[in-house]
């Protein structure tokens, strides 16, 4: 049962240094505290664009069917596509024209300086699914760690003027294969991340052959001056478009449809100088993702570089978790964002600005005008300091100075969550003209200092520390079932059901089916573990969640499959 206050003692709570709240049935129409002038703020975005310029190219085309590419489906056309990306770069630039037809591409296109690589209408790209063909690994960020990792299906390093366009549509193929390497890749995920905590010299994070770490779409490394324009990317492996280390990056009228799991439409990683505009993002995870790497692997005095002056307008948003998000890597800092002028159909959570206390970095200054949602299925905001209930670390991000103005949510399941923690506040967050529709839960709001709401409907607010603090619990539990509790007819059973659907992937080699069976037999991750009593009997039943595949099993005590 909560206790409520009154509104004095809410504007008590808002002026002091501290805010614990959670907001249930009331308005506020006027500013508890001074509104800083939003105009002011904006009137920075044209000083950013100013300094984002995309490339320009020779006029000269370097056709692939003239170094021997076919538009069967079948052929390889690897061989052809990198001999016309040579000549292209060799010859001081122009564009690689990928003319209509579907093109077969077993391997990665390393892009050089000053490519355009130019899809036709009609024209597809479709990556083969053989991880062998994706070596030698190449540098990477893999979720904002360092390493050396299969490569990214397109890839540029230290490159300068480079560009993917045209109306052509790239394919990775992910539903084929790749999102099955989730099943297997928790080991290789925690020895990358103790790598990056421990600064392990980058040429030993060694992630090739033998490992499964799935590589992303397209990512450009250290590069300057890059243009991604007009095209449509599905089946993304792992995170879509990921610009790590870039200056001076522009995607515009972009379309990512869904991928499997992981497939982020664009992901920013410590970039300075960057536009997204007038695209269209529909994706099983976060729609646009702002990183700038994980941990101390990315902290300024390690090297990191904070991803900063990005501006994201007039695009359509439509996904399963996030459609703006900041984080959770963001060790290296996040500032000076800005976003207006967008649309969110369905959306999971619409602003979403997440870290843990073991990140350090500080985001600041993020913008949000001009938005409206039609339907968010958790939350219109959440700005948490508690990713994933991780707040034992010692190392707490700082966040400050958020901005949003003019957004208008229809339905909501939740409004306005924000989640601070008792040693480290998060401060100065100002909404003006905040309209909800529909809403289950108005707001809930935790260790905020700093508060500003103009002409935004909310509810009364009630200081229950407790409730907040509980539900901080471990994912330990006490009666959690794990592996190793269950029977080995039952562990056998089902490792059966998973090999089944490892032999699924039909067009991929046996060679890289056994590697994931062998994988997933020496660390059988297990989402939910259930035990019920049916007809005199127990049964087993056991869910395992990888994006959007779950597989679901009900085993009896004997090793029976029942479902």
């Amino acid at each position: 049962m909560h206790r409520f206050y009154n509104l004095k003692y809410l504007i008590i709570c808002l002026i002091g240094t501290l805010l614990i709240f959670h907001i249930t049935s009331c308005q506020s129409s006027q500013p508890i505290i001074d509104v800083v002038s939003y105009s002011d703020e904006w009137a920075k975005v044209s000083e950013i664009l100013d300094n984002i310029k995309p490339p320009s190219f020779p006029n000269k085309d370097f056709n692939i069917v003239d170094f021997g590419a076919l538009a069967d489906g079948t052929t390889d056309n690897k061989s052809s596509i990198v001999a016309a990306v040579d000549a292209c770069s060799e010859s001081g630039g122009g564009r690689v024209v990928i003319p209509a037809g579907v093109y077969l591409v077993n391997g990665p296109i390393h892009l050089k300086s000053n490519v355009n690589l130019n899809l036709s209408k009609d024209a597809v790209l479709k990556f083969g699914v053989n991880p062998e063909d994706y070596l030698p690994a190449v540098l990477v960020r893999w979720e904002g760690t360092r390493c050396y990792n299969y490569s990214p299906l397109i890839y540029a390093y230290q490159q300068k003027n480079i560009a993917i366009t045209g109306e052509g549509t790239i394919d990775g193929q992910a539903e084929k294969f790749w999102y099955l390497w989730k099943l297997i890749q928790r080991a290789d995920k925690d020895d990358l991340r103790e790598m990056g905590k421990n600064l392990v010299p980058v040429e030993q994070r060694m992630f090739a052959a033998g490992h499964f770490l799935r590589p992303t779409m397209i990512e450009t490394y250290e590069c300057e001056n890059i243009l991604i324009e007009g095209i449509t990317v599905k089946g993304s492996p792992f995170w879509t478009v990921h610009p790590v280390l870039c200056t001076n990056v522009t995607i515009r009228n972009l379309t990512v449809e869904p991928g499997k799991s992981n497939d982020d439409g664009s992901n920013p990683e410590s970039c300075q100088y960057v536009l997204i505009e007038n695209c269209s993002f529909n994706t099983q995870d976060d729609n646009i993702a702002i990183k700038a790497g994980r941990d101390q692997d990315a902290w300024i005095e390690n090297g990191g570089r904070p991803s900063e002056n990005i501006v994201v307008r007039n695009c359509r948003f439509k996904g399963e978790t996030g459609g703006i998000t900041i984080g959770s890597e963001m060790s290296g800092g996040v500032r000076n964002v800005f976003v207006e002028n967008c649309f969110m159909d369905t959306i999971g959570i619409a602003f979403y600005v997440k870290s843990n206390t073991d990140r350090g970095g500080t985001v600041e200054n993020i913008h949000y005008r001009n938005i409206k949602i039609n339907n968010s299925n958790r939350d219109v905001i959440r700005i948490q300091l508690d990713y994933k209930g991780a707040t034992a670390g010692k190392y707490p991000a700082m966040f400050r100075n958020f901005f949003f103005e003019n957004i208008t949510a229809h339905n909501a399941t939740n409004g306005i969550r924000i989640f601070g923690l008792p040693g480290k506040s998060i401060n100065d967050i100002y909404l003006k003209d905040f309209t909800f529709g529909k809403s289950q839960n108005a707001a809930e709001i935790y260790y905020v200092n700093n508060l500003s709401m103009e002409n935004v409907e909310l509810n009364m607010v009630s200081a229950i520390q407790e409730e907040y603090l509980a539900g901080n619990a471990s994912e330990e539990q006490q009666d959690r079932l794990y592996w190793n509790d269950l029977p080995k007819v039952v562990q056998k059973t089902f490792l059966q059901v998973i090999n089944s659907v490892v032999d699924s992937a039909s067009e991929v080699p046996v060679a890289a089916r056994e590697d994931i069976k062998r994988a997933y037999a020496d660390n059988p991750t297990i989402t939910i573990i259930e035990q019920r009593r049916i007809k005199d009997q127990d049964v087993y039943q056991l869910t395992k969640i990888f994006g959007s595949d779950n597989i679901v099993a009900r085993i009896a005590h004997d090793g029976t499959l029942l479902e």
